[in-house]
């Protein structure tokens, strides 16, 4: 008996042995063939090569030189080897042991078309349509639903120690576009898995699209509570390649894309907290176009401290964390890399944190903002500066939100502006954006009939009115009113002197005014505190000589803002203000200048105050009167008389102008004007002229009553240049020394200082014609040095003070023997 059971044990065991070796003999040629009939169906074909063998001894499957080809003959997937064992003893405990995977040379494409996935050369959407549910009067079976749920309940637990992907591809094609993703390394390890606790380990080591990828991730689950680590460090990212997920408005984005950080998701009841650690973002050569406009980023940095995410179950989501940011060689330009509208060496953002404050409102604060280095609407290809141009502009405790923004202080350091205004009166650096027309395709036109109001015609009174219109009924049907967005600054101020250069060439001569401003703060502001007193201070130079300063306490955010202001000019130059006067009037200024003291208020609309106006040394000349001999000089003498009868003793004319009413119609009241001018008038005809002698300096200077002269004239002789010379020579010195201590002396004496050119300054023979502009440009400027050079040196060598030397317009004389020289008046 025993030996029969031992005799059909034995024949079992060949037979079992049999047809294991007949699966491992006949396996290869089996799964070919099935294999083969399949793809065929798919319009694929198998390589002959193709090994397909499955090991029932030791349950392993292996393949060997898989190779998959459409109908081009093109390659579409392979796989070099690929082996995988299961221990099916483990069944009949429920488990699910895989000892190992390997998968070597694992190559295949991915096509995305506009209805359909194909992967590796199979369309995927057709299993999308063979697996719609079969229904039933409108319901959809679910059958199987329960079946899934057993087969999960099945697995008692899964365990793979290992699994390797090496050296393999994928290829991703979208439309025109190709990603190529390469594998060196992908290992999962110790995977456990059970309906109660999940563990792996999995690393990523490949490049993508050429740039180098490296993940690590380790995840530890229990009753789907738990965490998920993964670090991720991707570099050299080709965002070009990935230009066709972009909006459709941006037209192409060019640069390189780098990052790292540790992550991490926890998962505690119904909390999810996404995590980022150390994370580090870079970017360069990045270039974005839009309609035209280019956006270079040169290096771009951001470091993320800490971040997270918290999502929590009937909660707003939350955002919690820190960072800081560099970026680098910023530059906006318009078509060519030469129309620059902005270029920022360096903007750092320092202490970044993002929180949620008592009432759950996410904000933002920056500890500083640094802008380095930057110029604003420049033509490189011209000579014209750029319009704004700074070396620092810092902002220091920034907080933001959806409801408005605070700043602490903000400073600004090296400011440089530039305006040159054209014939027409355009700025010639002010570089336009282009603006895309097919926006507005779409817009409502209006009808005749006002079916649709005429936004334009509404004014500030009825935008208001609207506004509380809005938010009564939003009241009424008890709807929280939207509060208005607040801004906030502390303090504005000008780190060091800011320099104006302001060029007009719309007007005959050029108009050129250089303006330093030494002074300029401002704040508090606070839209939320109406009642807060907000100062403004500016004050400056303008051509060396010409001071100003502004006081102005305001409430600009009252229901009627409130400004007093209070302040002053002193020492204006007035002969190049006579470009925009001459036209008008028919006269041009020769020499003075102008002082205004300020006080005035503005309540809203309505402004109520008064300027003090002196014009100090004001002499009127004919248009256009640059040769000194010219008898037009005699048509300004009614208009210079009439100036004479409002000056003092001094030759100074001083005038009070009240200024009131509204300042949209404003009117301004000349009662000081006329009173003084009736005085002067009646004062005239008890005047009689006085000529006395001026001695102590015979040598220098001589003494004359000039007809329709109100005081003494000291006429001092001419100082004689050499031609095309403008610095001061030694035989000069003399009258120099003379003509400072008759100042010194004469301590209200003031003297304009009138240059002179001739024909030789500019290398032509006495008595040329020098009526062309150009030889006019030429002289004017040579005698502004001139005269310039002389002044300088009598302020800061003699310290004669500047109110006391007025500036004469340029002057030519074109006669025969003319001598290239500075006149003195008095």
């Amino acid at each position: 008996m025993f030996s029969k059971l031992r005799y059909i044990f034995k024949i079992v065991f060949f037979i079992i042995i049999g047809l294991y070796a007949f699966v491992w003999l006949f396996s290869p040629w089996v799964a070919n063939h099935y294999l083969g009939q399949y793809l065929e169906t798919q319009g694929l074909s198998l390589g002959d090569e193709t090994s397909i063998r499955y090991n029932p001894f030791r349950s392993r499957l292996e393949i060997n030189g898989l190779e998959v080809s459409n109908a081009n003959a093109e390659k579409v997937s392979v796989v070099s080897f690929f082996s995988v064992e299961l221990d099916l003893h483990q069944l009949m405990f429920d488990d699910v042991y895989i000892p190992q995977i390997v998968i070597k040379g694992l190559d295949f494409t991915v096509k995305k078309m506009e209805n359909d996935l194909i992967v590796g050369g199979i369309s995927l959407a057709q299993f999308k349509n063979n697996a719609q549910p079969e229904t039933k009067n409108g319901v959809a079976e679910n059958s199987e639903g329960n079946n899934e749920e057993n087969a999960i309940s099945f697995l008692n637990r899964l365990v793979m120690p290992t699994l390797v992907l090496e050296e393999s591809r994928i290829d991703f094609y979208n439309g025109e576009r190709q990603h190529r993703l390469k594998l060196k390394s992908i290992k999962i390890i110790d995977l456990f898995a059970t309906t109660r606790k999940q563990t792996v380990g999995l690393s990523v080591i490949g490049e993508l699209d050429n740039g180098p990828i490296d993940i690590n991730m380790t995840a530890d689950l229990v009753n789907q509570e738990g965490g998920i680590n993964f670090d991720v460090n991707v570099s050299n990212i080709d965002v070009e390649k990935f230009s066709n997920f972009l909006p459709k408005d941006i037209d192409s984005l060019l640069g390189m894309l780098s990052y790292k950080g540790k992550h991490s998701l926890k998962i505690e009841g119904e909390t999810i907290i996404l995590s980022v650690e150390n994370g580090h973002f870079s970017s360069t050569g990045i270039n974005l176009a839009k309609d035209d406009v280019h956006v270079l980023i040169g290096q771009q940095e951001i470091n993320l401290g800490g971040l997270s995410l918290i999502l929590e179950k009937n909660k707003k989501p939350r955002i919690e964390g820190e960072g800081s940011a560099l970026i680098q060689d910023i530059n906006v330009y318009n078509k060519d890399n030469a129309m620059i509208l902005a270029a920022i060496k360096q903007v750092e953002l320092d202490s970044i944190k993002l929180f949620n404050d008592e009432e759950g409102i996410q904000k933002i604060s920056l500890g500083q903002i640094d802008l380095v280095d930057s110029f604003f609407s420049d033509n490189t290809r011209d000579d014209i500066p750029a319009l704004v141009s700074f070396t620092l502009l810092k902002l220091q405790r920034i907080g933001l939100s959806q409801y408005g923004v605070e700043i602490g202080d903000i400073s600004l350091e090296g400011l440089v502006a530039n305006a040159e205004l054209d014939e027409n009166k355009k700025l010639k650096n002010l570089l336009a954006i282009p603006i895309n027309d097919n926006k507005n395709e779409d817009a409502v036109p209006v009808e005749s009939s006002g079916n649709i109001a005429d936004n334009s015609q509404k004014t500030e009174n009825d935008t208001v009115e609207d506004s509380v219109a809005v938010d009564e009924m939003a009241a009424k049907e008890g709807i929280k009113a939207k509060p208005a967005f607040k801004i906030k600054l502390d303090s504005f101020n000008l780190a060091n002197t800011a320099k104006v250069f302001f060029i007009d060439q719309s007007v005959s001569p050029v108009y050129q005014q250089n303006i330093s401003i030494n002074k300029l703060t401002a704040g508090p502001f606070d839209t939320e505190n109406p009642e807060q007193e907000s100062v403004i201070t500016l004050a400056g130079n303008s051509d060396r000589y010409a001071t100003f300063s502004i006081i102005t306490k305001a409430k600009p955010f009252l229901e009627k803002p409130t400004y007093k202001i209070d302040g002053g000019l002193k020492e204006l130059s007035l002969p190049g203000l006579s470009s925009y006067i001459k036209q008008a009037l028919q006269y041009e200024i020769e020499s003075g200048q102008l002082d205004l003291d300020i006080d005035m208020q503005l309540i809203g609309t309505d402004v109520d105050g008064e300027v003090q106006v002196m014009l100090r040394g004001i002499e009127l000349a004919a248009v256009d009167d640059f040769e000194v001999s010219s008898l037009n000089g005699q048509i300004s003498v009614p208009l210079n008389m009439a100036l004479g009868m409002l000056k003092d003793g001094d030759g100074n004319v001083e005038l009070s102008l009240p200024i009131t009413g509204d300042t949209r119609s404003p009117s301004f009241g000349l009662s000081g004007f006329l009173t003084l001018l009736v005085k002067k008038a009646t004062l005239l005809g008890a005047r009689d002229y006085l000529v006395t002698t001026f001695v102590p300096y015979a040598q220098v200077v001589n003494v004359v009553a000039l007809a329709g002269g109100y005081a003494l004239k000291v006429r001092v002789n001419d100082l004689p240049y050499l031609p095309e010379e403008t610095d001061l020579q030694p035989e000069q010195e003399e009258f120099l020394k003379q003509f400072s201590a008759l100042l010194k002396d004469r301590d209200s004496t003031q003297v304009r200082l009138c240059a002179v050119a001739t024909a030789q300054d500019i290398g032509k023979e006495p008595g040329s014609d020098l009526s062309s502009l150009e030889d006019r440009k030429r002289l004017t400027e040579i005698s502004r040095e001139r005269v310039s050079i002389f002044k300088a040196y009598m302020i800061e060598e003699e310290n004669i003070p500047s109110s006391r030397l007025l500036l004469c317009t340029p002057q030519i004389d074109s006669s025969i023997g003319a001598v290239p020289r500075l006149s003195f008046r008095t």
